[in-house]
C-alpha cells in the first residue's frame, strides 16, 4: 500500500493560504452602495433669449423627478408637473434685477465601487421657469450626476436659462408652417 507523505502544519496552512486566494479570485468582485444628500444652493440666472439682459421677476423652482431621459415609463412624473406649473407662483423663488434666484436644493447622493468618491444626481432635478410676457420652460438641472466633492467645492450649481418674449412667437412650433 503507497504511503503518503506526512505534511508539517507549516505545508497544512501554506495549502490552506493558496485555496482561500484561488477561491477569493474566482467570486466576482463585491458590488456595494451607499447613499445620502448633499445641499446646494442652485443659482439661476434667467434671461431675455434675444437681448441677452436679465429677466428680474420671473419665477422659478427645482423640482425632483426623473433623468434627463424621458419616456412613456415617466408619463407619472410628467402628469405631476402640471401641478408644479399651476403653483410656480406661490411655490417658486422669483429672480432679482440681476436675473438671478437662488434655489436650496437637495440632490440625492450614492457612491459605489464604479464611483468610491459619491456622486450627487444633479440628472433627476429640473428647473421650472415662468416669466410674464415670456414662454415658460422647464429643463434638467444637468445631464448627468456630477462626483460630490467637485459639488462641494463649488458649493452652487449655476443654471442659465433664456427665455423668448411670447410676442416674439410668430407660430406654434410643430404646426407643419
Amino acid at each position: 500500500m503507497p504511503r503518503f507523505p506526512q505534511f508539517k502544519l507549516i505545508h497544512w496552512l501554506l495549502i490552506t493560504a493558496i485555496v482561500v486566494v484561488l477561491v477569493a479570485l474566482l467570486i466576482p468582485q463585491a458590488k456595494w452602495a451607499s447613499d445620502g444628500e448633499i445641499t446646494v444652493l442652485v443659482v439661476v440666472t434667467v434671461f431675455d433669449a434675444a437681448t441677452a439682459n436679465p429677466i428680474q421677476g420671473a419665477r422659478v423652482a427645482v423640482l425632483r423627478g426623473t433623468d434627463a431621459e424621458l419616456s412613456d415609463e415617466n408619463r407619472d412624473w410628467l402628469d405631476r408637473i402640471s401641478y408644479d406649473v399651476e403653483t410656480l407662483d406661490e411655490n417658486g423663488v422669483t429672480t432679482d434685477i440681476r436675473g438671478k434666484a437662488e434655489v436650496e436644493t437637495v440632490f440625492r447622493t450614492s457612491a459605489s465601487n464604479v464611483h468610491p468618491g459619491g456622486r450627487a444626481h444633479t440628472d433627476f432635478y429640473w428647473v421650472l421657469v415662468s416669466a410674464d410676457g415670456y414662454g415658460g420652460v422647464v429643463v434638467p438641472v444637468r445631464y448627468q450626476s456630477i462626483e460630490s466633492h467637485v459639488l462641494r467645492e463649488k458649493g452652487n450649481l449655476p443654471v442659465s436659462i433664456g427665455l423668448i418674449r411670447a410676442d416674439r412667437v410668430s407660430s406654434p412650433i410643430g404646426d407643419g408652417q
